[in-house]
């Protein structure tokens, strides 16, 4: 049997370039990508510059000799045991290479939930996730919507609020039922509520759907949007539709929305389709806790 001989450690300065072209090469492959997916290099290369500066984080390369083969980039946050990759790139060696940077995160970070993002094409390194313990927790579709093409639907024969931290626990019960099982579960959307943005829709005085979505600079993302009972496609896609010209009216800089749903939510797809949302890649989420 082949003996696999290489290292994992930090990327000199004079090879952060070569992290970057590299990456930017394998993300051609559907079959190779991890997420985030990045729009071009220079994104690609301020994650990692960034993640190099931070105390809890690291860009690590896979070195044969000295040759790069792969790309590791993480951050994690110490006090909630929680670990996020940002890149999981292999460019040979791919078992053996995917295999060294789980052995390194189990071997550094025990006892984190430690999550990682791939595209559903990317078997390869699916198989050593599962093989090394990951469940698949999210198998979802990543629609795109851009400001202008956004198709906002009326709302106004439904009852939407806004939730914040005065109306809070009137949602509270309905994230606990819908959402729980996330990392963005009622208690930590509760301590950042000011960093959300929330609404509910009600029918007959109670909430029956609910959505809540993050803004970062230019884009936002929809972490997610439930419904009780039977709700209606018009309903759904009204709900979405206040949210986003919420968002686009109160940040003119925000030109992009992010939504990841999950491939069974029929409803919500068809609500983002109805709102313009395109699909742009499908989405597959590992954890090991």
């Amino acid at each position: 049997m082949e003996r696999h001989t290489f290292s994992l450690r930090e990327p000199g300065h004079n090879e952060i370039q070569t992290a970057v072209e590299l990456t930017w090469r394998l993300c051609d492959d559907r079959a190779n990508r991890s997420y985030p997916l990045f729009d071009n290099q220079d994104e690609m290369r301020t994650e990692y510059l960034a993640r190099l500066q931070e105390q809890n984080a690291a860009l690590l390369g896979c070195f044969r000799g000295a040759r790069l083969i792969g790309v590791l980039c993480y951050f994690c946050q110490p006090g909630e045991h929680y670990l996020q990759t940002t890149a999981f790139v292999t460019a040979e060696d791919h078992d053996p290479v995917a295999s060294a940077f789980v052995n390194y995160l189990r071997a550094n970070f025990e006892g984190y939930e430690t999550y990682v993002g791939i595209t559903a094409e990317n078997t390869c390194a699916a198989k050593i996730l599962r093989l090394n313990g990951y469940e698949l927790i999210e198998a979802s579709l990543d629609m795109r919507l851009g400001r202008n093409q956004f198709i906002h639907q009326d709302s106004s024969n439904h009852e939407i609020v806004r939730i914040g931290r005065t109306n809070f626990e009137e949602y509270a019960g309905f994230h606990e039922t819908h959402f729980n099982d996330i990392y963005w579960n009622t208690e930590r959307l509760r301590r950042k509520i000011d960093q959300w943005t929330v609404f509910a829709l009600k029918t007959e005085g109670k909430i029956s759907g609910g959505l809540f979505l993050n803004i970062d600079a230019d884009a936002a993302e929809v972490f997610g949007m439930a419904f009780a009972g039977s709700a209606d496609e018009h309903a759904a896609s009204v709900l979405l539709s206040k949210a986003l010209k919420t968002v686009f009216d109160e940040n003119p800089s925000v030109d992009s929305v992010v939504f990841f749903t999950d491939e069974d939510e029929e409803l919500n797809q068809r609500a983002a389709l109805s709102n313009g949302f395109r699909c742009n890649s499908r989405y597959r989420c590992y954890r090991s806790r």
